[in-house]
């Protein structure tokens, strides 16, 4: 099976940004990528994603209300929160793998935190 990444950010700049990064650096891995939390669920709801990268603060559900809806149905997939404001804690405590600031964030942190689900 393909390994799969999701990324999930209202900010069009930012979000094409990301899509760019992880397929520069994990050129055999699908990226796709939606604009908001209500989308996140339904895809991941289909299945098959290797890694989560949510946003917080987003239209229609932020990322906060869609790891927790996550979780209710998938407790494996790895989900890590890029937000610039701080709720690590929430975020940890709702089921995700792991939370980076976006306010100074080095994309090569995030490469070297997921790679492990990309190989």
């Amino acid at each position: 099976m393909s390994k799969k990444v999701i990324v999930a950010e209202d900010d069009n700049d930012l979000r094409e940004s990301y899509v760019r990064f992880l397929k520069r650096n994990f050129s055999d891995v699908e990226v796709e990528a939606v604009p908001d939390g209500e989308q996140l669920v339904e895809r991941i709801r289909n299945g098959g994603y290797s890694v989560v990268l949510t946003d917080n603060q987003m239209l229609k559900m932020g990322g906060l209300e869609a790891i927790r809806r996550i979780r209710e149905f998938d407790k494996t997939v790895p989900i890590y929160m890029l937000s610039g404001i701080d709720v690590k804690d929430k975020a940890l405590q709702l089921g995700a793998t792991g939370y980076f600031d976006k306010m100074g964030l080095i994309l090569g942190i995030v490469k070297e935190a997921i790679m492990e689900y990309l190989k």
